[in-house]
């Protein structure tokens, strides 16, 4: 039976390290950079950070409930082989009306589009296909993933998956057949962000996210906090219909053992120039490189490229922590440390210091307070004691610090 077949394609493993196992793309380390050319040596760094993916217990739970919902809507709709054979050879397939979406949301960086693509690993199934007497055999197809980077009109998402030659909503009709005889369990709408770029991004997003709801298959749309914000400010049916289910894909917590695994597979691509005792590690500097990046995946590729640029323009061969912690500080991270900052600031004080880093759907992550707190006091008294200090006369100065020289030599005896 038709049913038989494809529930056991949507069928996850029981265990999560064997999902874990299939999804994951391990580290390649990156050849010779010690004496490539910095550029070409940044360029082959980036290349394989994309190459790599690390799974989490995050990512897991979440593949669990969107192949669950898909594995709930093939079993509603592939009852029996006498209604599979009546739909094949039914002429419109496409819903009278539009369905409810699921939103993956997260900030930019944190991995929506490399989950979706780990969905599509977990239930390809090259081989095999739909063989029910009286018919054609269809070739399986569980996962289909639009990507609006492509496009960012229905036909554009579409042609991919139908071939061209059909315009406007017209395309939704052998879309929707050829998903339903396909055996499609989830329809993956990657990058929509790209659909908000005008004034009107939020009436063109909720009309594309909608139409796309008439495929069929349950539909589901990766979103940054920019994307969400500007739904929201749509009329209620249509939020009911785009916002009622959502899922967050947080940035790894301060402290976890899966921050510091994604650190260290990103950290073999770097592999020759971490070997010795003095290279930074993911077990000695995960916690103070998580302070750099907030535990955001991309931030941290980004860091590490540059730290790389900044030992090899010093003469080293050798990744150290103070590498990265001048590039957290240079010109080139300036965009990455002002959000970092700025996330750090919210989750302090409870409010949105950016529009496009604040979202009513994931609260702010409140792993970070303590760590930014002592952060923050430390600064704090660091200013003050600059402002002391610039009141004083030099003999006064001179007396302060060998006070504080004494006081720092008894916290340190025993």
């Amino acid at each position: 039976m038709i049913a038989n077949q494809l529930l056991k394609r949507f069928t996850l493993p029981d265990s999560d390290e064997e999902i874990a196992r299939i999804i994951e793309k391990r580290s390649r380390a990156a050849a010779n950079l010690s004496v490539l050319n910095v550029a070409e040596g940044c360029k082959l760094i980036e290349a394989a950070f994309k190459e790599t993916y690390t799974s989490t217990a995050q990512i897991v739970k979440i593949i669990r409930a969107i192949v669950g919902i898909a594995r709930a809507y093939v079993s509603l709709t592939y009852s029996t082989d006498e209604q599979f054979r009546a739909d094949c050879n039914t002429e419109n397939l496409v819903p009278t009306e539009p369905g409810f979406a699921t939103a993956l949301i997260g900030l930019g960086g944190t991995g929506k589009s490399q989950l979706f693509r780990a969905i599509k690993r977990l239930l390809a199934d090259d081989d095999f296909v739909i063989d029910v007497q009286g018919l054609p055999r269809y070739p399986f197809e569980p996962v289909w993933i639009m990507t609006m980077v492509a496009g960012k009109n229905l036909t554009s998402l579409l042609e991919p998956f139908v071939g061209c030659g059909i315009a406007g909503t017209a395309i939704l009709k052998p879309a929707a057949k050829r998903a339903y005889t396909n055996g499609v369990g989830l329809a993956i709408l990657d990058e929509s962000q790209f659909i908000t770029a005008t004034q009107a991004g939020h009436a063109k997003a909720s009309e594309m996210v909608m139409k796309a709801t008439f495929i069929g298959p349950p539909l589901f749309f990766g979103a940054n906090y920019s994307m969400i914000n500007k739904l929201e400010k749509r009329p209620q049916q249509e939020r009911d219909r785009l916002l009622s289910n959502v899922l967050v894909l947080n940035p790894e917590r301060h402290g976890s053992d899966d921050f510091r695994r994604i650190l260290s597979d990103q950290l073999e691509v770097l592999s020759e120039m971490i070997a010795s005792d003095k290279a930074v590690s993911a077990r000695t500097h995960a916690e103070q490189i998580h302070n750099y990046t907030y535990g955001i995946n991309r931030k941290s590729a980004v860091l590490l490229t540059l730290a790389y640029r900044v030992a090899r323009e010093q003469g080293n061969t050798i990744l150290s922590i103070g590498h990265i912690e001048q590039a957290y500080k240079s010109d080139a991270y300036t965009s990455h440390r002002e959000e970092v900052e700025l996330l750090r600031k919210q989750v302090l004080d409870n409010r949105m210091a950016r529009a496009d880093l604040w979202c009513s759907y994931a609260p702010p992550v409140s792993s970070n307070v303590v760590v930014a707190s002592a952060i923050i006091e430390e600064k704090e008294k660091r200013v003050a004691e600059a402002l002391i200090r610039s009141t004083m006369t030099k003999s006064e100065r001179e007396a302060y610090d060998a006070i504080l020289s004494a006081e720092s030599a008894a916290e340190k005896q025993p």
